[in-house]
């Protein structure tokens, strides 16, 4: 299992994958799961990549916030993907868009 989708990878991993699983979670519930994670990192000080302390302004009040980003990107990935797995060269692939928890964990027992 790798995470495929970076561009200079994508080509590579994909072209040599049987299987794309797209994690594909409804707007507002990946909107909620950034802010709850988030928040809960701020609270416990917690540092990403050992190095980096999120604050609330930071996270959620600057141009550099993440769910500022997230509304920025979400249309455009989603639209990316699409165009992707319809090239000719990844017609080999199986598609497994997972739409919510239920649908993950579904999958997930049965493979």
């Amino acid at each position: 299992m790798i995470d495929g989708s970076y561009g200079k990878a994508r080509d590579l991993v994909w072209s040599r994958a049987d299987t794309v699983v797209w994690l594909d979670p409804p707007f507002g519930l990946m909107l909620w799961r950034i802010v709850r994670r988030t928040v809960g990192r701020v609270r416990s000080g917690e540092r990403l990549w050992g190095i980096q302390q999120e604050t609330l302004r930071g996270s959620f009040l600057s141009w550099d916030s993440v769910l500022l980003y997230a509304l920025r990107t979400r249309p455009r990935r989603v639209r990316l993907y699409r165009e992707w797995l319809a090239r000719p060269e990844y017609a080999h692939l199986e598609v497994v868009r997972l739409r919510s928890q239920a649908e993950i964990e579904r999958w997930l027992a049965e493979t």
